[in-house]
């Protein structure tokens, strides 16, 4: 049996776009896992009262339902230059992640005070610009 000239290009046609779907399909499934484990978007930022240092959260990752898992706290000093990170897990289940949920808290220059109140548990933030010393508690609270 041979194959006229017309049926082998149109062979040829669906094996080249079976080969550009599935590759359409790998980038798109990449950029999903990236989406959801991996982008970090700006989320608040807080300078101190003479703009001297600065504060900023990023949401780390996203969820299909309810925001992201994780947050990146930036402690920044007056070049914008890191100093510190911490990264928070987010103790939401049904609830998205907002802004109304963080209280910022600058008692000078040199300390912040951040307070996160989710779902589950109120996270606490003492931050020390001057020795670079990090205080953290938390309580477990319903914050509905």
């Amino acid at each position: 049996m041979e194959f006229t000239q017309a049926e082998v290009k149109n062979k040829k046609r669906k094996k080249l776009s079976f080969k550009l779907l599935g590759i359409i399909f790998i980038i798109l499934i990449i950029y999903m896992i990236y989406w959801m484990y991996f982008k970090e978007t700006p989320f608040l930022t807080s300078e101190s009262p003479n703009k001297v240092n600065q504060v900023e959260i990023d949401e780390y990752g996203n969820s299909l339902w309810n925001g992201p898992h994780k947050v990146n706290i930036y402690f920044k000093d007056q070049s914008r230059k890191i100093v510190d990170k911490e990264q928070i897990e987010v103790a939401n289940t049904m609830r998205q992640n907002g802004q109304n949920q963080y209280e910022l808290n600058w008692q000078n220059d040199k300390q912040i005070k951040i307070t996160m109140r989710y779902e589950h548990k109120t996270e606490v933030i003492r931050y020390d610009f001057s020795t670079q010393e990090v205080k953290r508690s938390s309580a477990l609270e319903q914050n509905f």
